[in-house]
């Protein structure tokens, strides 16, 4: 049905929050209102950068998160793949997730469109011992962590810092050395050697969503490689839901705060009822 969110997930987070030493892996939306899709397009837009908009759209949103409450500290926890997860969850219960994308071919340079579904993208596990790896390497064992939102927010907000990213972000992500405990790891003198073998055990490690897709191109043929956007949701423009309010005012008398109270299926049922009096639908 329209609008109507799923108060527990069939498919669990893909990698989940550790509590106690066990993963949970358990969500619930908040019923879906008028109201709350306005407060979303509100917290997207006053976000400084998008992992920042992802964690207090996800924070709003949510109703449960892993067995406890949807903090933002909480959201911004969760390893990459389930913020991607959860955005597109949102995506579908906003009705949203069925996208057109544009492409241009890579050999004949036409511009084509095609039509995603993210949820018939595959999604790829996390690995065992998730949200932690261990690299060992020139004779030490480090214990690592996988990247969360918190590493997404501090890198939107070093990028220009003259920093050496992929450094300092393996840096923050070292949590142990030969079971010595580390605060402020300094891995700017390792070699590039051990960023690659941290990195090669980290992405087996996380869970990860597609973020591209291959596409025929309709005039030669030739496949593409199409980047998808994660957190499309993001620019999900309040205008239809204020047309939608604009339209039941006029018809009904309703206050703004009345019609924002209407769940989604409810409205979208008031809408086509008069569609259906204007004679534009049946």
């Amino acid at each position: 049905m329209d609008g109507q969110p799923r108060n527990l997930a069939p498919d669990p987070l893909p990698g989940g929050l550790a509590d106690g030493g066990a993963l949970a892996r358990d969500y619930a939306f908040r019923p879906l209102d008028g109201a709350l899709e306005l407060a979303l397009s509100n917290v997207a837009s006053q976000a400084r950068h998008t992992p920042q908009a992802v964690t207090a759209m996800l924070a709003s949103a949510l109703a449960s998160l892993a067995g406890g409450e949807p903090s933002p500290d909480r959201v911004a926890a969760l390893c990459v793949a389930d913020r991607q997860w959860l955005m597109r969850e949102l995506e579908r219960i906003l009705g949203t997730q069925q996208r057109w994308l544009s492409a241009t071919c890579d050999v004949c340079r036409s511009r084509f469109d095609l039509q995603i579904d993210p949820a018939a993208l595959p999604i790829k596990p996390a690995g065992s011992g998730f949200p932690q790896a261990r690299v060992t390497w020139d004779g030490h064992e480090y214990l690592l962590r996988v990247p969360c939102g918190l590493d997404q927010a501090w890198l939107a907000e070093t990028q220009d810092a003259g920093v050496d990213a992929a450094r300092a972000l393996a840096a923050r992500l070292v949590q142990s050395v030969d079971g010595a405990l580390t605060q402020d790891f300094d891995a700017m003198q390792l070699p590039d050697d051990w960023f690659v073998a941290v990195d090669q055990v980290l992405d087996d490690m996380a869970p990860a969503m597609a973020t591209k897709a291959l596409a025929a191109c309709p005039e030669c043929g030739q496949a593409n490689t199409v980047a998808l956007e994660p957190y499309g949701v993001l620019a999900r423009s309040d205008t239809e839901l204020l047309d939608d309010v604009h339209c039941l005012a006029s018809h009904y008398h309703w206050s703004e705060r009345e019609i924002l109270a209407l769940p989604r299926a409810r409205r979208h049922d008031y809408l086509r009822r008069i569609d259906a009096a204007r004679g534009l639908a049946q």
